[in-house]
């Protein structure tokens, strides 16, 4: 049976029965450390245990043993000794068959003590079948030795020495090493392997221990430590960080990467020893969602340029949409702790793309990258949504009008003004609708980053056509968003530029903030014209007009014409040369104090605009 004696350094003595000479047992020591096989050596009434690297050898002498159980008379340990009289009974078959308990009351002699008395209660109990690392065992029984002393200068205490469960003719294969609490269960030490008479309970010629590490703070599962695996077979292993930190990669003893996801698939091995790295979260201050373009720098196409959004958690975790050329194309992965992330994505009938993507950890808010098929190279930027209820957008709660400009060409491209209303809620939320200049209506909702970018993009004639462009809020004197936005449209059939047509160069973007008061002007002028130019017009027209306090602009040609409370206008002329009535769209910049807009002719666009005489 297994021992502690006070005053002896809590050292750990194997005994158990019947010994043989040669037996040999390895038990996992304070459930941290495993200790180095135990080798008990029986020879001429005595045997020694050896506990170990780190750990002390002791001697302990015993006395009679006989067919009835194992009499402890004396102990020997450094310049400690202690003997018993009477003897004191451990163990017998009787007890271990029958279970009960045995109390033997004795007297301590000990160097250097005043004699004093003991007591020594053994109370067994069945335990049944128990299965512990080294195999299974039937017939088991529990053991709990108590010793109760009374020691002159000391007092009289009770120590729990042995609380174990004891397989017949194996002996110790579990060990209380720690009593459990409400919150803790109990450490057990189990019997990992050995030999007993000579027969292996493991055979270690095809088993070993695997040794886990971390570096950091995490855990992992199953807890391997406990049991032999065996040589040749295939495992896995789980690392899971703890609150704060995230898991970095697992590497071998050399420190060589073996994989960083967060689950390990190995081959057990003599010697193995593998290490969980974990690192603090960088990922905390990084979480949430992401928009942005790609765009080859080369030449703009449909097919070469997209939307790119993101939702990253904050254990870096993220799914991803690529939207391009009318297809959209998702990813779910987990970024490494270094930011970086690489994939590629496979397509029916086309190259597949490689996506490189970098994660800002420097408090950038950004997510950099590229996109490639092999033919081409699209850059990535994403930026986060930093705004939030507490933290509301500068532009929260107010709208803008904004316009593109038209072609000088409307034979090859669109002629009219591109134009629609845009608003902007305290999370950065943005959402625009409009209509572009040849008619096409659109919308995108988005969000803005911390620096008021907006990436704008919207898919166009079912995926053979795209506008996009990086829009800026500035907040300047005379405008509040600009930028360039690239237009392009394949060769399809249709009233409208069938040919299709390639603005590369882009379209100049300009808005305005914009404000409704019920029963007064929109725009800060009286009498105006209106300016109606290519669209199929042999030439352009223009009309006197004038703008009353509800808003509504009469002039020449029969014009009428009326600004909404969204900003949007609305109306009809007649063409002095054909009589043909056109319908006028468009929008009124109030910073601008003007309006612009398109029509459409035959088979082209043409330009609106509205302003003071």
């Amino acid at each position: 049976m297994l021992f502690s004696w006070p005053g002896l350094c809590g050292q750990w003595t194997d005994l158990y029965w019947p010994l043989n000479n040669g037996d040999q047992k390895s038990f996992l020591y304070e459930w941290t450390k495993q200790l180095n096989t135990g080798v008990v050596i029986w020879n001429t009434n005595q045997f020694q245990v050896n506990l170990g690297t780190g750990h002390h050898s002791a001697d302990y002498e015993v006395h009679e043993v006989t067919t009835n159980g194992i009499f402890l008379v004396q102990t020997v340990s450094s310049s400690t000794s202690r003997s018993f009289n009477p003897k004191v009974l451990l163990m017998n078959d009787t007890l271990l068959q029958q279970g009960g308990v045995k109390i033997t009351e004795t007297s301590v002699s000990q160097s250097g003590v005043s004699n004093y008395s003991a007591t020594y209660t053994v109370a067994i109990t069945k335990a049944g079948t128990v299965k512990v690392p080294a195999g299974t065992f039937s017939d088991c029984r529990n053991i709990i030795v108590t010793l109760r002393e009374t020691i002159p200068g000391y007092g009289t205490q009770t120590t729990n020495a042995l609380t174990a469960v004891l397989a017949p003719h194996v002996g110790i294969i579990r060990k209380l090493i720690k009593a459990g609490t409400s919150k803790k269960p109990a450490v057990w030490a189990d019997l990992l392997s050995g030999t007993v008479s000579n027969v292996p309970i493991l055979d270690w010629s095809s088993t070993r221990l695997l040794v886990v590490q971390t570096n950091g703070f995490g855990t992992t599962t199953p807890d391997y430590s406990r049991e032999g695996l065996q040589l040749g077979k295939g495992y896995s292993i789980t690392a899971k960080p703890a609150v704060g930190w995230v898991f970095s990669n697992w590497v071998n003893n050399a420190d060589l990467v073996l994989t960083n996801g967060a689950t390990l698939k190995f081959t057990m091995q003599t010697n193995l020893v593998l290490k969980a790295n974990f690192t603090p979260n960088p990922f905390i201050p990084m979480k949430g969602n992401y928009a942005g373009l790609f765009a080859d720098t080369n030449g703009v196409t449909p097919t070469n340029v997209g939307l790119f959004t993101a939702t990253l958690t904050d254990q870096g975790s993220f799914s991803a949409k690529l939207q391009q050329a009318g297809t959209s194309y998702s990813i779910a992965s987990q970024f490494p702790v270094g930011g970086v992330f690489s994939t590629t994505i496979v397509r029916r009938g086309q190259s597949p793309l490689s996506v490189y993507l970098q994660l800002g950890l420097a408090g950038t808010d950004v997510i950099t990258g590229f996109i490639s098929d092999g033919a081409w190279t699209a850059e990535l930027t994403a930026n986060r949504a930093v705004y939030s209820k507490t933290n509301p957008a500068p532009q929260a709660g107010r709208k803008f009008t904004v316009m593109l400009l038209g072609s000088e060409d409307s034979q090859t491209q669109p002629g009219g003004y591109s134009f629609g209303t845009v608003s902007v809620d305290a999370l950065g939320n943005l959402a625009f609708s409009g209509s572009l200049g040849d008619g096409s209506k659109v919308v995108q909702t988005t969000f803005l980053s911390k620096h008021g970018d907006w990436p704008f993009y919207l898919p166009l004639y079912s995926g053979k056509g795209v506008a996009l462009g990086w829009l800026q809020f500035t907040n300047q004197t005379d405008t509040d968003i600009t930028g360039v936005v690239k237009w392009i449209k394949l060769p399809q059939p249709g009233k409208f530029y069938p040919n299709g047509f390639v603005c590369t160069n882009g379209l100049e973007v300009s808005g305005s903030l914009y404000s409704f008061t019920n029963g007064l002007r929109l725009l800060n002028w009286t009498n105006g014209e209106t300016v109606l130019a290519d669209g199929n017009l042999p030439q352009s027209i223009t009309n006197q007009v004038v703008l009353d306090v509800n808003n509504k602009v009469t002039g020449s040609n029969k014009l009428s014409l009326t600004i909404t409370a969204s900003g949007l206008f609305q109306g009809t002329m007649t063409d002095p040369a054909t009589r043909k009535v056109i319908t006028m769209n468009g929008v009124v910049l109030q910073k601008q104090n003007a309006g612009v807009g398109s029509f459409l002719g035959t088979n082209q666009s043409g330009s609106v605009w509205l302003g003071a005489k």
